[in-house]
């Protein structure tokens, strides 16, 4: 009995020492990384210049390639100012979707207020040359209201259409980010190191500028989602100054 005792103390003993020595070994071995498919960096419009002019001045090029390769840079800088342009559409709608709130409570609160005549129409006029200046004055408020209304309808209207059009440009864009992802490698196996390294780089800008695209276009569509309310006072509040204008002209009329 003592000797089973000795002997279970002694495996026990050497199970610990294996799980310990286990333990440090896991601890020398580093983890395994999962490697990102990481894509290239998108380089400047200064960057993009001074490759095309590396290019213009590598004497060992035939003059065939370097037209090939300088068009792609060309196309590359191209690409840049369009993603630009995207990157700038974003942040306009970003911009008009935080400001949306505060403005939407201000007019809102506008509103509510009694209508008010920006002109003194509804005073008779002390001779024929003012009433007739204040009929003009009320004329062309009441046609800068109107015209006003017309262009926020209008925007309505193209709101509505966009939202209705945005998801498929979503989509294809995502279908173009993909495809080039998917050919950039096949592209550019065995093309001399010059042309390779310009399809590198026209992908990558064109990469981005198709990012861009995409934020553009979801920032587009929250902008309107969150502006919608907003829209409807501003066409609220102009429908009443044309009503009030047109109250104006009337009452001048009356008067003249």
């Amino acid at each position: 009995m003592k000797l089973f005792i000795k002997m279970f103390v002694i495996a026990c003993w050497f199970l610990t020492l294996s799980l310990g020595l286990l333990s440090q070994c896991a601890a020398a071995v580093p983890e395994q990384t999962l490697v990102s498919d990481t894509q290239t960096e998108v380089p400047t419009a200064e960057e993009i210049r001074k490759l095309a002019d590396q290019v213009k001045q590598d004497q060992g090029l035939d003059e065939t390639l370097r037209s090939q390769v300088q068009a792609i840079y060309t196309q590359a800088q191209e690409q840049l100012e369009l993603a630009s342009q995207w990157k700038t559409k974003a942040e306009a709608y970003e911009a008009a979707r935080l400001k949306a709130p505060e403005l939407l409570r201000t007019l809102s609160a506008e509103l509510k207020r009694p209508a008010v005549s920006s002109l003194p129409a509804a005073r008779p006029a002390a001779d024929l040359a003012e009433l007739t200046q204040q009929v003009i004055e009320a004329e062309n408020e009441l046609a800068i209201a109107r015209r006003g209304l017309a262009e926020l309808k209008a925007e309505k209207t193209q709101r509505n259409e966009r939202r209705l059009a945005l998801p498929n440009l979503l989509a294809g864009a995502r279908d173009r980010l993909e495809a080039l992802t998917d050919t950039v490698e096949k592209e550019t196996t065995g093309l001399p190191a010059a042309l390779a390294q310009a399809q590198q780089t026209l992908k990558a800008v064109r990469r981005e500028a198709i990012l861009r695209e995409i934020t553009a276009y979801e920032e587009e569509l929250l902008s309107y989602e969150s502006r919608g309310d907003l829209l409807e006072v501003r066409i609220e509040l102009l429908d009443r100054r044309v009503a009030t204008a047109a109250e104006d002209v009337h009452a001048l009329s009356l008067i003249h």
